[in-house]
């Protein structure tokens, strides 16, 4: 049943693809099982592009921009994590998307809530354009991206991007996987940004975390957010390789907040269950 809904969701994508189709069309059925073993299994197999011009597709969660020889179009397709849907309800009037790639959440909640503010963090400089490139082509004046990383605080950070799977690039300490580049990038915690911005922690309604692995710094930078919330729905990714996965979750229960695991089965939805007894004042870094 998944192939047959891939195969029709695909067709119904190539209706934006004049001139490409039959490439395109078999791009999408070659691609899929390598990137998603890629993923599953941190591996670094080559794809298989048969496209050497971007090209712009549209579905249901809007019109893309898509980087040739890339990973792109797998991101936003919305049969990919389509689970998570109903955990993107902003209660709020302020969404951060930490980790927001291409866009694909970001103009998804922009789009179904035109009374929220977005603020999209993408660290990746060629993700980056393209998730420019992406707002503009939605037509969306409230989605704000914003090129830096977020962490526990504002510094300099080693980054690490996969010439493959771009959806795989992470903060590091040290480099860790070969096929990588390596760049050096700005930092800044979600605190400080939002004391920058003078937005206070009422406003902020969603939060989406996907970092390959540096959650629990992004999550040590929101103190301030975390305790001072009064509706906030935090979605983060935690793979079952993180190695600080007892660490995020004692971290976020410490606060108050209690995890339901989502389908996707590396996602969980953070709300709050319960005010600590005692919660000292935050520091905005």
């Amino acid at each position: 049943m998944k192939s047959i809904a891939y195969l029709r969701y695909v067709l119904d994508e190539m209706k934006a693809q004049p001139g490409v189709k039959a490439r395109y069309l078999g791009e999408k059925v070659l691609k899929a099982p390598v990137l998603r073993l890629n993923r599953l299994c941190g591996l670094s197999l080559p794809l298989p592009y048969l496209l050497r011009e971007d090209y712009t597709v549209s579905n249901r969660y809007g019109t893309w921009l898509i980087r040739h020889g890339s990973d792109f179009d797998y991101s936003i397709n919305p049969l990919f994590e389509q689970s998570l849907e109903p955990s993107f309800q902003c209660r709020g009037r302020v969404f951060l998307d930490i980790g927001a790639h291409i866009g694909k959440w970001s103009v998804f909640v922009a789009r179904a809530n035109p009374e929220v503010q977005v603020y999209a963090f993408e660290p990746h400089p060629v993700t980056f354009e393209y998730l420019q490139q992406n707002v503009k082509l939605n037509r969306l004046r409230n989605v704000e991206p914003v090129h830096v990383a977020v962490s526990s605080g504002r510094s300099k950070a080693l980054f690490e991007m996969p010439r493959v799977n771009t959806e795989m690039s992470q903060v590091v300490t040290a480099p860790a996987r070969s096929n990588c580049d390596l760049m050096q990038i700005d930092t800044v915690s979600v605190d400080g940004f939002l004391a920058e911005r003078h937005l206070q922690p009422t406003d902020v309604g969603l939060v989406k975390v996907d970092v390959e692995g540096h959650e629990l710094q992004v999550l040590e930078g929101m103190r301030w957010l975390l305790e001072g919330a009064t509706d906030l729905s935090l979605v983060c990714e935690i793979l079952r390789r993180q190695t600080q996965r007892e660490a995020i979750f004692h971290y976020m229960a410490e606060r108050g907040y209690g995890a339901t695991q989502l389908p996707t089965g590396v996602d969980y939805l953070f709300r709050r269950t319960r005010v600590p007894a005692r919660a000292a004042p935050a520091a905005r870094a």
